[in-house]
Formats: C-alpha cells, sequence, structure tokens
C-alpha cells in the first residue's frame, strides 16, 4: 500500500543506544512518511513521556515499538500499566525483541501488543508495521 506523505509519530522504546539509532534510521529512510520520533530507554521513561504528552495535550505517538528486555521497567510491565490508561487504544504497540519464545509472544498479544518482530526488524517488517498503524490513522 502506497501512502502519500502521511505524518506519523514512533515512539522506540529501547535501552539499546545503537538499537534505537536504527529504528530512527530505518524509519526516516521510509519515503512515503513524513515521521516524528521520539525516544525512551526504558518502559518508565516513556510511560513519564506517555503522561506528559498526554496532560500537555501534545502530540501522542501514532505507534510505539517496545523492546521486552530492559530495565527499570521492561516491555510488559510497560504494557501492564500502559493498557490500563483510558487512551491507549489509540496507539498501536509492536514488540521488536531478541526473545524468540512462544511464551513472549502469547504474553505480548494478551497484553495488547498488535505485532511481535524478533530482532533484527527488517526494513520489510518496520514498514508492514507503520503502513498497518498508517492505515488505522486514516480509517
Amino acid at each position: 500500500m502506497q501512502l502519500s506523505h502521511q505524518d506519523i509519530c514512533v515512539l522506540v522504546v529501547d535501552d539499546d543506544d545503537v538499537i534505537r539509532f536504527l529504528h530512527k534510521k530505518n524509519i526516516g529512510s521510509l519515503k512515503q512518511f513524513k515521521p516524528v520520533l521520539l525516544e525512551a530507554s526504558n518502559g518508565q521513561q516513556a510511560l513519564q513521556m506517555l503522561q506528559d504528552l498526554h496532560g500537555s495535550s501534545g502530540r501522542l505517538p501514532d505507534l510505539i515499538l517496545l523492546d521486552i528486555n530492559m530495565p527499570v521497567l521492561n516491555g510488559f510491565e510497560f504494557m501492564e500499566v500502559f493498557q490500563k490508561l483510558e487512551w491507549s487504544d489509540k496507539i498501536q504497540v509492536v514488540i521488536v525483541s531478541s526473545s524468540e519464545t512462544s511464551e513472549d509472544r502469547e504474553r505480548g498479544f494478551s497484553l495488547g501488543v498488535k505485532q511481535f518482530f524478533s530482532k533484527p526488524i527488517t526494513m520489510e517488517e518496520l514498514e508492514s508495521a507503520i503502513v498497518e498503524c498508517a492505515v488505522k490513522i486514516t480509517s
């Protein structure tokens, strides 16, 4: 599906600086989007950012790329809190993790995650996640 230069806001949540950099670089290279990119290094930082944005009527992300294994608040703990927020249904969450276990996949989906990709995420997978999110925004 070809979308014409749609604005999309993506929050990248990963404790690895290199992974955050690569996600941002790859998202920025998708020509059909004008991305607004946010980043957090753990689930707690991401939740605080989301609550601050919501409280100030700032732009909430359309999509969150979420790692599982992070310090302070991991991806599953983030999702347990996030899904209780009254406006969480407006944001799609995709897990991008080094975990490949069926238990982690099942747990992610049970917590409301839309897609689950193993690291390293391919450009095709990344574009698929963003296009799916963009289609939801326009519908």
